[in-house]
């Protein structure tokens, strides 16, 4: 698909925009501030050669959507204080630069003294296999990374009243059964 034609369809952007407003303004919250405006943006970024995996993407259209979202607080200064980026891509080969493949979380930090750091998640330290076996399924070891922070909000949220429950800073202390830890928030 054409960037042209990527960037009419709504429900990539929805769906982005969902994730990306709520860990933009749970860092508003832990970092105390108050944003003064917060944009969003998508790019639709073509692949420069052909893609092969797992169907084939033809050089010129998109390999690659990056979706940001920005928290901007006037009296810190004229740069976003907040922004969180990531990419849907196909291939290693689009990756943005200056990311490895395997390094699925990318954080940076600019001051005095700036620092980058990245996460890594691995199926093993050990060899460079991208998936593992899970009964008859190949598992992708990020998609154990997302959903286990989802399977941990479920016994807050059986005890939640009804409407939008807020979002919760991470545990102070590693908990075996996180079930212990509802009315601990």
């Amino acid at each position: 698909m054409l960037p042209a034609d990527a960037e009419k369809i709504e429900i990539t952007r929805t769906i982005a925009a969902n994730f990306t407003k709520a860990v933009v303004y749970t860092a508003e919250k832990v970092l105390g501030v108050k944003y003064d405006r917060v944009i969003e943006s998508h790019d639709y970024i073509p692949s420069p050669l052909d893609i092969e995996a797992p169907f084939l993407i033809k050089a010129g259209t998109v390999g690659r959507i990056t979706h940001r979202m920005e928290g901007f607080v006037d009296t810190i200064g004229p740069e976003a204080l907040f922004t969180i980026e990531y990419h849907w891509l196909m291939g290693d080969g689009m990756l943005p630069e200056g990311v490895q493949p395997g390094q699925y979380y990318v954080a940076t930090i600019e001051g005095r003294p700036s620092m980058r750091m990245t996460l890594d998640i691995k199926v093993s330290n050990r060899n460079d296999d991208r998936t593992f076996t899970l009964g008859k399924l190949n598992i992708e070891p990020s998609y154990v990374a997302t959903l286990t922070p989802c399977l941990q909000a479920v016994p807050h949220m059986l005890v939640a009243e009804p409407g939008i429950l807020p979002s919760f800073g991470p545990s102070l202390h590693w908990m075996q059964d996180l079930r212990d830890s509802v009315g601990n928030i």
